[in-house]
């Protein structure tokens, strides 16, 4: 290597040094502009029930013949909370619980079948 090769070398460098402290001092403004202007908070509304409450009401004053799948649509728009396997564990054991009640509330239709979700109806007493 020759001298000029590494005086080209040096420069080189030296530039993209300068670039990358450039680059850092301009995220460093943006994030100081950010931290003097006033922080809004959120508040996101809490549930005061608890959900299988709530899933059981959306059961009950459901029309019609229904699957899971209805229930974790009705309980997204409601909650605005998106349907989880969770969600949809809770809701099937709603649907069993309010099936084996005394005197049961929900009839099924038609059973379900692997992963397939059976279909409900409401018992009308």
């Amino acid at each position: 290597m020759h001298i000029s090769d590494l005086e080209n070398l040096k420069a080189e460098m030296e530039k993209n040094h300068k670039a990358s402290i450039d680059a850092i001092e301009r995220v460093l403004e943006k994030m100081r502009d950010a931290a003097r202007g006033s922080a809004a908070v959120v508040q996101v509304p809490r549930l005061e029930e608890r959900m299988s409450v709530i899933i059981e009401r959306i059961i009950t004053k459901h029309v019609g013949n229904f699957a899971i799948c209805d229930v974790a649509r009705k309980y997204q728009e409601l909650t605005g909370k998106r349907a989880s396997v969770n969600v949809r564990k809770e809701i099937s054991n709603c649907i069993n619980k309010l099936k084996h009640r005394n005197p049961p509330e929900i009839d099924e239709v038609q059973a379900g079948r692997g992963s397939r979700s059976g279909i409900y109806k409401l018992r009308k007493n």
